[in-house]
């Protein structure tokens, strides 16, 4: 069942607005107004709006880390926008529940997430959820380590973000661009990238956006070893951040930061930069960042030449118990040196033994990754071969649709110009005999039941075979043609002219008494009469003679055919060139 859409009210739409434009920089005061937006439109039964507020409220979880929530919120919405036949509204959804599967590490749900999320963006015809879908499903490439696959998804999504004029989500694909070229250690192209970003953000005045990139390049720099650099950009970036209340990629910044000035050898304010990373770590209660800032505080213990604080440091590392193997395996790494530093072999060994098992853990898991991701890029590469073949199809039906609509048409000027031939003559295109019955028996019907006047004229060109014989028939066709669009043209709005045969015309005068058609025919027959008939031939001269009959009360129209070719024979006995009417005028 499909409910009815009624229109969210202004209130709604003005806490949507507010709670979108808090969205980066206050997750949280975003959420509150979706909580605000979702009470008032429960409250109002505005399906509509309950579903915007459930998707918003979802989107706030996720940002603030908060998963199951945003989990649950997100499919609570994706029922509502389905009840609702909202398939766009259901895309978004499925965005949300994938981000959560990807942090949940649960690879294959998050991409069929998101590729459900495309399927849904192209059939919609919705350019920008088809963007924030192809840009979510590079982060699981990317994730996953294909990075091939990623660039091309993210060139697509900046590409349809641009289309679709949004540059805040412009800006956040650039930066992604920029994290992926880091990852293959294309410094300068991730620096490029970053720089676009940042831009960007400044211009949008979106101040979480900049700490992000500011953090990204410092790690840029830092992976550069040029060290001065990443500092300044870390410490805006946490500057940014502090102001901002975020806890997670300040402390990042702050590790980052303590390593910088940990490879200058500054080992004081190393530590400092990494007691201050511990401390936010603990308020997040983030293992992975609790462990990080452990093992830099254990680097920094042991370039300070106190070995046993850094394993006492790689111990608190290892008793948090973090699913992240590669950080564990820094950790195993680092303490099976300190120990064989000390001579401690035995636990040294152990050490080692426990880095073996979590290399092989790792290197399973990676192995996982990369059966996922060729998984991944088999089915995308189905899909866009299906799409190919599925164009070619479509290509070819339209061409065939092309065809057959040029062959309609070519049938349709056939079919009309076989009727216009059917209905007139080639040489004058007039009216032919054919048509002049038709409409004549249609005029006498009507004059029958209403008794209106109807009056019919006979014109023949005088001495015409004269013209064929002595001037040759091309000129005798011209005339035929001259004296045709000269009878046309002289004649009013509602008459009709044909070619009955030969040199023969007939004139039909609808509504017309006969002596206003004789008018007209003496009009006519000095129109005739005064053509420079030289131009075409200097010998030559044309004049017409009418015979009219107004008489409708026979059976038909044919005996005023008659009655008129008779009195228009008459006309050429009486010396031709004249109009001639019934004796008496009218009947």
């Amino acid at each position: 069942m499909t409910l009815r859409q009624p229109e969210t009210s202004p209130v709604l739409d003005e806490l949507f607005r507010q709670a979108a434009a808090w969205r980066e920089e206050n997750p949280k005061e975003a959420l509150r107004l979706y909580r605000q937006a979702l009470e008032l439109a429960q409250a109002d039964a505005c399906f509509t709006g309950v579903a915007h507020a459930l998707r918003g409220a979802a989107d706030c979880h996720v940002l603030l880390s908060q998963y199951e929530q945003g989990l649950a919120l997100a499919l609570q919405a994706k029922a509502a926008f389905e009840a609702l036949g909202d398939r766009a509204g259901m895309g978004h959804c499925l965005v949300h529940v994938g981000a959560v599967r990807m942090y949940q590490a649960d690879y294959a749900a998050a991409h069929a997430c998101f590729g459900e999320a495309l399927e849904i963006a192209l059939d919609a015809q919705n350019t920008w959820l088809e963007a924030l879908a192809r840009n979510n499903l590079a982060w699981v490439f990317s994730t996953l380590g294909n990075f091939g696959f990623a660039l091309e998804h993210y060139l697509k999504a900046l590409e349809l973000f641009r289309a679709v004029a949004d540059p805040a989500f412009e800006a956040m694909v650039l930066c992604n661009l920029a994290a992926a070229h880091l990852e293959l250690e294309d410094y300068d192209q991730a620096l490029e990238f970053a720089r676009r970003s940042l831009e960007l953000r400044q211009q949008l005045r979106l101040r979480l956006g900049q700490a992000d990139v500011h953090n990204l390049r410092g790690y840029i720099y830092y992976r550069q070893k040029r060290l001065g650099e990443s500092i300044a950009e870390l410490e805006r970036a946490i500057a940014l951040y502090d102001e901002l209340g975020d806890r997670d990629y300040q402390c990042a910044s702050w590790n980052t930061l303590g390593q910088a000035h940990l490879a200058l050898g500054a080992t004081r304010r190393a530590l400092e930069c990494f007691g201050r990373a511990l401390e936010l770590a603990t308020l997040s209660e983030s293992p992975s960042s609790l462990t990080d800032a452990w093992r830099c505080m254990a680097e920094a213990h042991l370039q300070a030449g106190d070995p046993l604080q850094a394993l006492a440091d790689l111990e608190r590392a290892l008793q948090l118990g973090d699913d992240n193997l590669s950080l564990r395996r820094e950790v195993l790494e680092t303490q099976s040196r300190v120990l064989e530093a000390l001579g401690r072999f035995e636990e040294a060994l152990q050490a080692h033994k426990a880095l073996r098992r979590v290399e092989l853990r790792l290197k399973d898991e990676q192995l996982q990754h990369q059966t996922l991701a060729l998984s991944m890029r088999y089915k995308l590469e189905q899909e866009r071969q299906r799409s190919a073949e599925l164009a070619q199809v479509n290509a070819a039906l339209e061409a065939l649709n092309q065809e057959k609509t040029r062959l309609l048409e070519e049938l349709r000027r056939q079919a009309e110009l076989l009727e216009r031939q059917s209905l007139e003559d080639p040489l004058t295109e007039l009216a032919n005999r054919r048509h002049l019955e038709g409409y004549l028996h249609q005029e006498f019907a009507r004059v029958r039941r209403t008794g209106r006047p109807l009056t019919v004229a006979v014109a023949d060109i005088d001495n015409f075979k004269s013209i064929n014989d002595q001037l040759t028939h091309p000129v005798g066709d011209e005339v035929l043609r001259v004296v045709a669009r000269l009878l046309q043209d002289g004649c009013r709005a509602g008459d009709t002219v044909g070619r009955y045969g030969g040199e023969e015309f007939v004139l039909v005068f609808p509504d017309t008494p006969l002596e206003e058609a004789r008018h007209v025919c003496e009009r006519l027959r000095q129109a005739v009469e005064g053509y420079p008939w030289h131009s075409i031939h200097p010998d030559l001269r044309v004049t017409l003679s009418f015979g009219l009959c107004d008489d409708t009360s026979g059976p038909s129209h044919e005996p005023m055919i008659s009655h008129a070719d008779a009195l228009m024979l008459e006309a050429k006995r009486e010396g031709k060139n004249r109009v001639k009417t019934p004796p008496g005028g009218s009947r």
